[in-house]
């Protein structure tokens, strides 16, 4: 029992449950929720609008303050929900201390991808991009998204399927540079490896942003680096996340791309759709230069944002307040630990 409950990912829903009693004030969630990402063992349960634990409890502990990093956009209306972008404010936290400077080469490549640990999202982008994009013009630093079994009843629940989309044995082949090889630290490999090897030579970041099974977002270092690389930015996969980024203060570009799939709640066209609307403009050179230097203020704009200015700050000024309030609650050692075991996305005592 605790004054401030943390829910962790990847512990049980009984280990979270048990952190509430009558004195329970806070309840921090500092990455995605703590359900398998793929849905696993109750995907089918998922896509059915299964309400999440955490969401639950929003429900039912009116007296407690959530402070989370996962959101939708109708969780604002709770009064005891707020939004607080732990992962994109660390990072944003570590490039402000590094010193680099994206500058584009002469020849570039239409478009750039991030991509990490197996997500619905990120394995469907996979066979769309191989079946249907120009790889001679995409670079990637990309891993474990290449089996569309994981996600056949993602597949068989959305209307929006038609084979054209994706091939089962067509998916994006590895290129993934760890940061354990790359720097040491993701904002190491950011500054080393994705800027001069990636962002530099391309003119738009196609980000397929961290989302489980749920329909929520979660902003992070996908995101914040390539607002930080002088690109064009594409998002899809990612529920309402062009209205958080807004809200935020960033510019997402939709005025050039279709964003309409961002609101979609079935989550294959939210990947999907967003590649089949936007596919004439993101694969097309001459446009995306063109593009590019119109857009010269937008892009200065996110770049100020994501690694200059005291812009994040400021906006989470409150929450990042609230937290302290609440990590005052929590024993040193535990505190610690979950520091450590969160990694990229710290409790920021």
């Amino acid at each position: 029992m605790a004054i401030t409950a943390v829910l962790e990912p990847g512990k049980s829903d009984d280990h979270f449950l048990q952190q509430f009693d009558s004195n329970t004030r806070f309840c921090l969630i500092p990455e995605h929720y703590n359900t398998n990402p793929m849905g696993w063992p109750n995907q089918k349960e998922y896509l059915h609008n299964s309400t999440p634990l955490p969401e639950q409890l929003m429900l039912q502990r009116q007296d407690v303050q959530f402070i989370t990093n996962f959101w939708r956009e109708d969780l604002g209306t709770l009064p005891n929900v707020h939004y607080h972008g732990f992962g994109i404010l660390n990072h944003h936290r570590e490039l402000k201390r590094k010193t680099f400077y994206p500058d584009k080469h002469e020849k570039l490549k239409c478009a750039n991808l991030l991509g990490g640990r197996t997500r619905i999202n990120r394995t469907l982008a996979s066979h769309w991009l191989a079946k249907n994009y120009n790889l001679d013009e995409l670079i990637t630093n990309w891993v474990d998204n290449n089996d569309l079994s994981l996600i056949q009843d993602v597949i068989k629940h959305s209307p929006y399927f038609n084979k054209s989309h994706i091939k089962t044995k067509l998916f994006l082949k590895p290129t993934w540079q760890s940061s354990d090889i790359v720097g040491g630290r993701n904002v190491d490999r950011c500054v080393q490896h994705f800027v001069p090897n990636l962002f530099n030579k391309s003119l738009l970041s196609i980000v397929v942003e961290t989302m489980g099974i749920e329909m929520n977002n979660d902003v992070d270092e996908k995101t914040l680096y390539t607002m930080s690389s002088r690109c064009l930015v594409f998002h899809t996969g990612c529920y309402q996340i062009d209205d958080l980024l807004k809200r935020i203060g960033f510019n997402v570009f939709d005025d050039i791309f279709d964003l309409s799939h961002c609101q979609i709640d079935d989550r294959y066209a939210l990947t999907i759709m967003g590649f089949e609307n936007n596919k004439e403009i993101i694969q097309n050179n001459q446009l995306l230069q063109e593009l590019w230097h119109s857009h010269h203020r937008e892009i200065e704009h996110n770049f100020t944002i994501a690694c200059r200015s005291d812009h994040l700050e400021n906006y989470f000024k409150s929450t990042s307040t609230m937290i302290k309030e609440a990590c005052k609650h929590i024993e040193q050692d535990r505190l610690q630990q979950i520091n450590a075991d969160l990694k990229a996305t710290p409790l920021f005592a």
